[in-house]
C-alpha cells in the first residue's frame, strides 16, 4: 500500500491453458504436459480502488509504479 494508491498481486493459476464454465461449474483445461502454458508462473498486478462502498480492481487496466529499494542510507 502506497499513501495515496493501494495495490493487489495476483499469481494465476499455473498449469491452465484457459477456463470454462460448464453447468454454473468452474472447469479448468489442462495445458499440455511440459508446454508452455504447463510451466509458467503469472504475476500481475492491479490497483485497488473504493466504489459504492466496495473495494474493486480491473485486472486489465493499466498499471505504472515506481519501486524503489531501502539502501539503508
Amino acid at each position: 500500500m502506497s499513501i495515496s494508491r493501494s495495490f493487489i498481486l495476483l499469481l494465476t493459476v499455473t498449469g491452465v491453458v484457459n477456463f470454462g464454465h460448464a453447468q454454473n461449474k468452474l472447469k479448468l483445461n489442462p495445458a499440455a504436459k511440459g508446454s508452455f502454458d504447463d510451466k509458467r508462473s503469472v504475476i500481475q498486478l492491479a490497483e485497488l480502488k473504493y466504489v459504492n462502498g466496495e473495494i474493486v480492481c480491473d485486472r486489465d487496466e493499466p498499471v505504472s509504479i515506481n519501486l524503489k529499494t531501502d539502501t539503508g542510507k
